[in-house]
């Protein structure tokens, strides 16, 4: 459960994010800001979807009916089906190495806009994956979490009850490799059991020495 004073990080984080983009001025002159409270209340929401998210890929998934739950119809079906693909993703590491323990992950809102009932934000995740090590492990300086940063654009639909449904989420790779929680072409489940280059072990343990 959140404690007040990480409610207040994130809320501060947000504020951060928000007063940045209008201060650039590169805001849709065609859209609104959103509230300060709006903005904390939709990233407070999309770190609870990409915590779920990220919790795929190690040896103790979250229950994703929450998240599923808090999204429009079609973006729940695409969730529901990019979720199994994640666990698959998830065992398919426990066999190779023991897999992750554990995910953290943690957003910051870096701009939003409002439109009508739809609300677009723009956020960067930032999140950690840990892996079981041994003390041969610790003692050989392994790191203890692969790490990464993703920017993301979200958006939320606003019902008539006043809640929001989370409609989209777009993700900016980069040209970078893709961190473990996202799918990349061909996925583990399309060749037979393969796996994508940047999903084998070394492909992850690469990832972790770049961002130790």
């Amino acid at each position: 459960m959140r404690t007040k004073q990480a409610a207040a990080g994130l809320a501060a984080a947000a504020l951060s994010g928000l007063l940045a983009t209008q201060a650039s001025g590169l805001g849709d002159a065609d859209s609104e800001s959103l509230s300060v409270a709006w903005t904390a209340e939709l990233s407070y929401l999309a770190e609870s979807y990409l915590q779920t998210r990220a919790s795929m890929v190690t040896t103790s998934p979250q229950a994703p009916r929450r998240t599923l739950l808090g999204a429009t119809s079609p973006m729940a079906d695409r969730l529901e089906d990019e979720f199994e693909r994640l666990k698959a993703k998830g065992k398919m590491y426990e066999g190779v190495d023991g897999g992750y323990t554990k995910a953290a992950v943690d957003v910051t809102a870096t701009g939003s806009s409002l439109d009508g009932n739809v609300a677009t934000l723009e956020i960067t995740e930032d999140g950690r994956l840990y892996a079981p090590l041994t003390a041969e492990d610790a003692a050989g300086g392994a790191p203890e979490y692969e790490e990464y940063s993703l920017p993301h654009t979200v958006t939320f639909v606003k019902q008539s009850d006043g809640s929001w449904l989370l409609s989209s989420d777009e993700v900016d790779a980069g040209s970078g490799p893709t961190p473990s929680t996202q799918l990349a072409e061909p996925d583990v489940t399309d060749d037979g059991g393969g796996a994508p280059d940047e999903d084998t072990a070394e492909g992850r343990k690469e990832r972790s020495r770049s961002s130790a």
